[in-house]
């Protein structure tokens, strides 16, 4: 669904789109906080707030919005045991970009149901990462449905390509808890079993952040189960490293941020992934052993994510549907997956 909210300028409020993703319409103004403190809590639209963050702590928010919102207490997330299990028996086989459009999964109405995907927010993503593919496959909610999950509910501080002399970019909401077997819990809900949900696609974006997450054993179990049970996967930037070292790309042929990748850093921390020096984004299907398939679309640097968006749509909803929503959006989609300059300027091969 849609979703609005209010900004107040010195002379009217008016109102600002937003990404169409999975929360509920939000009522009236004070669905996004402006004076922001530590010990504020925030209301959960699955929004940037107004307010910026930096490592020093949280600075106020831009002038004319209410002082602050109250929000009900997050989930504490535990994770005292250990999540993973065996995988099951793999077979590999790469499937043609632009294939017909996904029919599984048929809905009461009688129209294809749309995936639910786990966009997965941690501190320091890159913003790009999640806003360019987000503002893409929120576009088409029909094929997918966005839900922003973190291990606890609540503002998550992003980055502004900080690794390269940028800044510290505004806080998104997750509006959904990770939860043990690789679902999902809103964070409004109570910690029963019967009010958590499990995603069937996962979005894990890169960033300066993620360089601490793959030491966070618990976020990695996570992640390697929530990808098991998924039908779609989408990485962008060093999202793939991340995965990679969680286990969940062994053996499957992705790419990630070229910088990244002359470096050697993401070879050396999941060598079992077939890294891919040469593609702005690389799509490979995993056939399972237990008859199930995983679409993996893994992306480039930063902006690339959105290319990989626009492929995962044409996987979805045909070709003409993404090209549609590129031209909509203004958006120099670049089909050619192969072409990649920045594999050309780092001097990388194939």
């Amino acid at each position: 669904s849609s979703a609005l909210a209010l900004r107040k300028t010195p002379h009217t409020w008016r109102p600002c789109a937003m990404s169409m993703c999975s929360i509920s319409r939000v009522p009236a103004a004070g669905a996004v906080v402006a004076k922001a403190r530590p010990s504020t809590r925030y209301a959960w639209n699955g929004f940037a707030r107004m307010g910026f963050s930096s490592d020093s702590g949280t600075r106020g928010a831009r002038g004319g919005m209410p002082s602050k919102v109250h929000a009900p207490r997050g989930l504490s997330m535990s994770f005292s045991t250990p999540w993973m299990k065996p995988s099951a028996p793999l077979a590999l086989t790469s499937s043609a970009a632009y294939s017909a459009p996904r029919t599984s999964g048929i809905s009461s109405k009688g129209g294809p149901q749309p995936l639910t995907m786990a966009v997965v927010l941690f501190p320091g993503f890159e913003l790009l990462d999640v806003c360019a593919p987000g503002e893409l496959l929120g576009a088409a909610p029909d094929l997918v449905r966005l839900v922003y999950c973190a291990q606890e509910p609540g503002p998550v501080a992003s980055s502004c390509m900080e690794l390269a002399g940028g800044a510290a970019g505004p806080d998104v909401v997750a509006t959904h808890g990770l939860r043990e077997g690789g679902f999902i819990a809103d964070a409004s809900a109570d910690a029963g079993a019967a009010e958590a949900i499990r995603p069937n696609a996962l979005f894990v974006p890169g960033g300066k952040g993620m360089r601490s997450e793959v030491h966070n054993v618990e976020l990695l179990n996570w992640l390697r189960t929530a990808a098991e049970t998924s039908e779609a996967v989408l990485t962008v930037c060093t999202g793939s490293w991340l995965l990679g070292v969680s286990g969940a790309l062994d053996g499957v042929p992705a790419t990630s941020n070229k910088n990244a990748l002359r470096q050697g850093s993401p070879q050396q921390a999941a060598p079992g992934v077939l890294w891919q020096l040469r593609a702005r984004w690389v799509e490979h299907t995993l056939q399972r052993g237990n008859g199930t398939s995983t679409l993996f679309v893994t992306s480039s640097g930063v902006s690339a994510g959105g290319d990989a968006a626009l492929a995962l749509v044409a996987r979805l909803g045909g070709l003409e549907r993404a090209r549609r929503l590129a031209h909509r959006t203004e958006w120099s989609w670049q089909e050619d997956s192969s072409k990649d300059a920045f594999a050309d300027e780092y001097g990388l091969g194939s």
